[in-house]
């Protein structure tokens, strides 16, 4: 005769308080990670224009940013809007020249700075416009990207769309 040897598994009050704190820690690590990705629509969103600048950038560069494309973050992939305008100018530097003994302006050869005007939905708080979880403001910076560039840049302008001004 063979005996099976059948252990029951017991279960105390201390083994349920540590089972209910694994559980509660695995809802809130849910809502901090995934709860922040999941957008709500709100219908509350203010029209908002933005402008980011990207510094020394390359001709060819400048001329792949298509009006009407979208825009994201390319840090976190989140979707800003839509480029509604794009103009660049000359880079231009200022060092010290210490042979002439001056400070001395120049500009880049075939560098320029990129302004891209972004519209989007914002949900305005008290503090912040916030587009899909990122926050707009003038000196900010910001990962940016849109079909065919991307960049490190500075957002330099933000303003509200006044909805009675908008084309018709």
């Amino acid at each position: 005769m063979v005996r099976e040897n059948k252990k029951k598994i017991k279960f105390n009050f201390i083994d349920v308080i540590i089972l209910v704190i694994v559980i509660l820690a695995l809802i809130l690590g849910y809502k901090l990670v995934i709860g922040k990705s999941t957008k709500t629509v709100e219908n509350n969103t203010t029209p908002i224009t933005f402008t980011i600048e990207g510094k020394e950038v390359a001709k060819e560069i400048c001329d792949k940013i298509i009006v009407g494309s979208k825009a994201f973050n390319s840090a976190t992939g989140e979707y800003l809007g839509v480029i509604k305008d794009v103009t660049y100018n000359n880079s231009t530097k200022i060092e010290y020249n210490p042979v002439k003994d001056v400070i001395e302006k120049y500009n880049l050869e075939d560098k320029y700075n990129v302004y891209v005007t972004v519209e989007a939905d914002a949900v305005e708080t008290e503090k912040d416009l916030i587009v899909n979880g990122e926050t707009i403001k003038v000196g900010k910076q910001l990962y940016f990207k849109s079909k065919g560039f991307a960049a490190e840049s500075y957002i330099v302008d933000v303003d509200i769309v006044d909805s009675a001004n908008t084309e018709q």
